[in-house]
């Protein structure tokens, strides 16, 4: 006990420090680590960490620290461990380019993610450092050069927002993407057999892929059976069979994995189409055949009572900008 008690002292004094020494001060997140019992998620993992550390504008954002507090204990609990990174990043070492890191967070009430929570990490040409999270909330990293301060765990780093949990993909998608993916949301309520397989080929289980992992020529399976899908990159650009992968709306973080947004629907019944990185308007061949009137066929539009497809588990990757979605789950 007297150890823990003293690594408790430790961090404290070093948060306390901080919070004197610098103009932009961390009184908030002082404050609210002492409220909700935090300091055993740092003092019992075994293993160092990184604690990221909203400064008061951070707060200012969510409208101070009482618009916090309406919250019940539990979430913020929960939200105060997603600012706990598993690793000890530091961001001055950092290469340039994404990649992700696990929190503490692991109640399966707030992630269904194997392995707990994860977040992103980006880092410009320009060494500028930002943690991306749920709803697209970024915190850039402060202070000149992003310095690192060091405590007996691991690391503190101060950013400039309060990271947001990722939400389920219908939340994300009213919540967040409401013109993006509601469509695809509505899409997996239906219980018309062509538009659950369209919906399901939207689907990667078990695997969670960001745009940074997806290789020329990788082909992925499906929930649809016996369907993968086939990614291609050219130059910057990735494509899931002849589908753009939006880059702004790539790699946007789920409780259950990720969902990234395409540029157009994708057909079950042709796997093997490619897109045309040379067509420089960007419009890609239609993979929904003709009718016999001359127009191109379409799944049935969704139904909002019907749910069976929503239903549907595994792991979300991918979602598309016309409305359907490209998911990755990861449980």
């Amino acid at each position: 006990m007297l150890g823990i008690r003293l690594a408790i002292c430790l961090i404290l004094s070093t948060l306390i420090s901080i919070s004197v020494g610098e103009k932009a001060g961390r009184k908030e997140f002082l404050g609210v680590l002492e409220q909700y019992d935090i300091h055993n998620d740092l003092t019992t993992f075994r293993g160092l960490v990184k604690l990221l550390v909203p400064n008061n504008k951070a707060f200012d954002k969510l409208g101070g620290r009482k618009a916090l507090e309406e919250h019940k204990k539990r979430d913020i609990q929960a939200l105060l461990r997603y600012h706990i990174l598993a690793e000890p990043i530091v961001a001055a070492l950092l290469p340039v380019g994404e990649l992700t890191v696990p929190t503490l967070l692991d109640n399966t009430a707030y992630a269904k993610v194997t392995g707990g929570q994860q977040m992103l990490i980006a880092k410009y040409v320009d060494g500028e450092v930002v943690f991306i999270s749920g709803s697209g909330t970024r915190g850039s990293v402060q202070g000149p050069g992003g310095e690192d301060v060091l405590f007996g765990n691991g690391t503190i780093q101060v950013i400039d927002s309060v990271m947001q949990i990722p939400k389920s993909l219908e939340a994300t998608a009213w919540d967040d993407y409401p013109e993006q993916l509601t469509s695809f949301v509505e899409a997996l309520k239906t219980t018309d057999d062509q538009l659950v397989a369209v919906c399901r080929y939207h689907i990667v289980p078990r695997r969670v892929l960001h745009t940074w992992e997806l290789a020329d020529g990788m082909a992925v399976e499906t929930l649809q059976s016996n369907r993968a899908l086939t990614f291609t990159k050219h130059d910057n650009t990735i494509y899931a069979n002849s589908a753009k992968l939006l880059a702004p709306l790539a790699d946007i973080l789920l409780s259950t994995g990720l969902v990234h947004v395409i540029s157009n629907v994708l057909n079950p019944e042709d796997p093997d189409a490619r897109p045309d990185p040379t067509n420089r308007n960007g419009v890609q061949p239609d993979v929904f055949p003709k009718t016999s009137t001359g127009t191109t066929y379409r799944p049935p539009r969704p139904t909002k009572e019907a749910d069976s497809a929503a239903r549907m588990t595994g792991a979300i990757g991918f979602g598309l900008g016309l409305g359907l979605a490209m998911l990755g789950f990861g449980f």
